[in-house]
């Protein structure tokens, strides 16, 4: 577990002592291919991240009344999910399903809550990686907001 965590883009930056803190509040969760970990809304009880498997972050829309779910990003070895956990309003901004068969690392919120503030390096290094965490996710999600506009302009020149 702490060899997993210590190449956990999250941890990065994380001391030894810090890194065993953390693995003394972990547990390994598995799941089922094609297994809902967690939904869009949902209180975000806990922080995950993969050791085996593959994980879909998927978001759902609606349109003319048939609802689909999108996938924004997968996740593998070593990549956290669930970051939500750990910032407010603490409710996960996606849905995470398990591709196949799947080991994940698990952290429970309110433990990761007290390390961050009882350690104030851990808590400031953790934040600072979730920073750069949600700054990839904006990009992605505006990269792939990019390419659904340029299909519709396309659609519509190809009309005129």
């Amino acid at each position: 577990m702490h060899e997993l965590l210590k190449q956990s883009r999250i941890f990065e930056g994380l001391g030894e002592d810090e890194l065993q803190q953390i693995t003394k509040i972990s547990q390994l969760a598995k799941f089922n291919k094609g297994e809902r970990i967690f939904n869009i809304g949902d209180a975000a009880e806990h922080l995950f991240v993969v050791k085996e498997g593959e994980i879909e972050l998927r978001f759902q829309v609606t349109y003319q009344n048939i609802s689909h779910e999108i996938c924004l990003e997968r996740k593998c070895r070593g990549e956290p999910l669930g970051w939500s956990a750990l910032t407010e309003p603490y409710r996960y901004t996606l849905s995470a399903y398990s591709v196949t068969d799947s080991e994940l690392l698990q952290m429970g919120h309110k433990e990761l809550i007290e390390l961050c503030e009882s350690d104030n390096h851990l808590g400031y290094v953790l934040m600072r990686n979730i920073a750069r965490l949600i700054a990839r996710r904006f990009i992605l999600t505006q990269e792939k907001l990019i390419r659904e506009i340029q299909q519709v302009l396309k659609k519509k020149d190809s009309l005129t």
